[in-house]
């Protein structure tokens, strides 16, 4: 089975890595958010534990350097996905929150508390849904 990363074409793929000059450029969260938005494509799953799985495949291929972790403890809470980026001149850190199949009001409110938990005016954070 092809990873996400690698169903890509050359020149997809190069505009979906997490290089030092474009997360330089945008800043890890916004360069994050673009590629798993624009790139990470993993098709019917059936679980969340199958698609964090496949996101952070995707993340460590599309970034090599950075340190991808699942199941990170941060805050009191975890976290899906955490990377952790070393820059060039600095580093920096996103905690990414996936949710699938979000139907009742009890999933939502888990959420928010999670949110607010992780405390998104201090750390960046991307929710997937």
């Amino acid at each position: 089975m092809l990873s996400d990363l690698a169903k890509l074409t050359g020149k997809q793929k190069s505009r979906a890595l997490l290089n030092k000059a474009n997360v330089g450029w945008t800043g890890l969260l916004m360069k994050s958010a673009e590629i798993i938005q624009n790139n990470w494509q993993p098709g019917k799953l059936g679980s969340e534990l199958k698609y964090r799985d496949s996101l952070a495949l995707f993340l460590r291929e599309a970034a090599p350097d950075a340190h991808i972790e699942t199941e990170y403890r941060h805050a009191g809470t975890t976290t899906d996905v955490y990377v952790k980026w070393a820059g060039i001149i600095s580093g920096d850190e996103v905690l990414i929150e996936l949710k699938y199949n979000l139907r009742h009001k009890g999933e939502y409110d888990r959420l928010i508390g999670q949110i607010e938990q992780i405390n998104p005016k201090k750390h960046s954070l991307i929710v997937v849904l």
